[in-house]
């Protein structure tokens, strides 16, 4: 088997190096090969009462002895040397000789092998995955990917920019197997060559099988599914490599290990639905973390998914989208965004602008599962599949059916908070204070919620006491009934250091008080403990890090509450 590239004549487009769909991939390599590698199996799942189950595994290649496939180092060589490269291609290039040069003895690769599924036709999916571009082969509405741009996130993590491919299709029993490269156009040998090359039959097409020796004991298929080799990956194994995997597993796929459609190995490590869980607590102890992009902290959203906290799951049939579900949790840490999912469950977005609140102390999990819906709402993607937005379509139906999801949104956010007319909603992030008022204001007219969101104005930082800036921070307070009809106010906060001798003032504001003026009232109970003396002052030690307390005053009212640290 040998490297196959098309010759090219005069007036034919020559590409360059830098690959523009490449490139959408390149700055964030491994979480875009997980996305892709795990969204194309589900999207191709065999039996779907059983999990997928895909496997990631890094291994090395001896150049020596497959001489003919790392023949693609002379290819990008010829790259190099050509004398028009302008300074981004040179850069590019440069980097990816100085990989070849590093890694003289053997290459990296990493291996993605998916079971449960279909595998790929040769005349169909693997034909549209291999000989075409920006073309999607997926007929099912509810699959992932929608440009046909997902395979380029394959090459962005190979230095050669090369992969093999092996499949075992479950209808038919064929197999195939080819090498794929996508470099520049160059000139080899003094012939002018095409930027893509195929590694296999003379024909361009591929083999039945990997040839005898290492391919084959890598990458040939026994069962159903396909095998995909990334050749000279840009970084070795190593247990920062394996953390970002686990990592970006985690983020995109907790809801489908959850539910069981998915399994993920990772080297060694298992990931599925009996561990997803407390593999998310251990990569993230604590709540803190981008609220989107690839640094977002999932640990929120599969605490409200499983309703760990004070919970509600509203389901609906909605226009446009048909039955789709969102679950809304309150807890004083979580930072207000809710995590949105097609019927594929991987993560799409994650989202503070979308229809609900900016503010505090709750999240949600929205899912669509009507196959209609997910049809509409794949239009509305972006080429990497993180992103809902009506720029990413003309389609008339999918910018209505985003509004319809907005609304359903902002409905059921209202619903579980209990806005109605005259109520206001307060749940500001603040250093020292957050304030809660659900008082019924007189000659209010009944707005929208964002009218009501931008009538919320924030409550005012003081500079001495209200939290001590120096001692705590991130202080934050909501209250709920308990089953004796008491309000129990809730206070959580993050202390910069321990002090066993704290002390904080509760201050109470109502309606019918002047602005500024502070009242109070005493405390009855703190953490459930009766407080035997008439007070407004809480007693409780502060430590280093997270800190909460509860506390009930004497007084059936619901109040706007300031804590003061004195």
């Amino acid at each position: 088997m040998n490297w196959k590239f098309e010759t090219i004549s005069a007036g034919i487009e020559k590409q360059g190096i830098r690959d523009n769909d490449i490139q959408v991939f390149d700055q964030f390599r491994i979480p875009s090969v997980v996305r892709e590698s795990i969204q194309n199996s589900l999207d191709a799942v065999l039996d779907d009462t059983k999990p997928v189950r895909v496997e990631f595994r890094y291994g090395d290649l001896d150049k020596a002895a497959l001489a003919s496939l790392f023949d693609i180092e002379a290819r990008v060589k010829a790259c190099h040397q050509d004398t028009h490269l302008g300074t981004e291609d040179q850069e590019v290039l440069d980097e990816m000789v100085s990989m070849i040069e590093k890694n003289s003895i053997s290459v990296p690769f990493l291996k993605i092998s998916d079971f449960n599924t279909l595998g790929m036709q040769k005349d169909r999916a693997y034909n549209a995955f291999a000989f075409s571009r920006n073309i999607n082969h997926k007929q099912d509405d509810t699959s992932g990917g929608s440009k046909g741009m997902g395979k380029s996130a394959f090459f962005s993590n190979s230095y050669l920019r090369t992969i093999l491919v092996s499949s075992l299709h479950a209808e038919t029993g064929e197999t195939l197997f080819q090498g794929i490269a996508r470099l520049a156009s160059h000139q080899f040998g003094g012939e002018n060559y095409y930027f893509k090359g195929f590694f296999g039959n003379e024909d361009f097409l591929p083999t039945t099988s990997p040839p005898l020796g290492p391919l084959h004991t890598n990458f040939s298929r026994t069962e159903p599914g396909t095998t995909l080799g990334i050749i000279g990956v840009w970084e070795e194994n190593s247990l920062e490599i394996e953390i970002q995997f686990v990592k970006a597993v985690l983020k995109s796929f907790w809801l489908a290990i959850l539910n069981k459609k998915l399994e993920v190995k990772i080297n060694s490590l298992l990931v599925d639905s009996t561990n997803v869980y407390d593999l998310v607590c251990t990569h993230w102890p604590d709540y803190q973390g981008n609220k989107t992009g690839e640094n977002i902290n999932p640990r929120q959203a599969i605490e409200t998914y499983l309703e760990l906290h004070e919970a509600e799951k509203f389901t609906a049939s909605i226009p446009h989208l048909g039955q789709v579900t969102l679950t809304l949790c309150k807890y004083p840490e979580f930072n207000g965004t809710i995590s949105y999912f097609r019927k594929s469950n991987m993560l799409i977005e994650s989202n503070r602008k979308r229809g609900n609140s900016p503010h505090m102390g709750y999240a949600g999990v929205f899912v669509c599962e009507d196959s209609h819906g997910n049809q509409l709402l794949k239009r509305l993607e972006n080429p990497r599949h993180d992103q809902w937005s009506a720029k990413n379509t003309k389609h008339a139906e999918s910018k209505k059916a985003l509004k319809s999801l907005e609304e359903f949104i902002t409905k059921c956010y209202q619903d579980f908070y209990s806005i109605q007319l005259g109520a206001t909603l307060i749940l500001s992030k603040l250093n020292e204070f957050l304030q809660i008022d659900t008082g019924n204001h007189k000659a209010t007219r009944n707005k929208s919620f964002e009218k009501l969101s931008r009538s919320i104005k924030p409550v005012k930082r003081t500079t001495k006491g209200g939290g001590g800036e120096k001692k705590i921070f991130g202080l934050r307070c909501f209250a709920q009934k308990n089953l004796e009809g008491q309000w129990v106010y809730q206070a959580s906060f993050r202390g910069k250091e321990n002090d066993p001798n704290a002390c904080f003032e509760v201050l109470v504001g109502g309606d019918s008080e002047k602005a500024g003026k502070d009242n109070k009232i005493p405390v009855l109970a703190v953490n459930g403990i009766p407080i035997p003396e008439e007070s407004n002052e809480i007693k409780v030690p502060v430590l280093s890090g997270r800190n909460q307390f509860t506390f009930v005053l004497d007084d059936s009212d619901k109040h706007s509450i300031r804590l003061k640290l004195i």
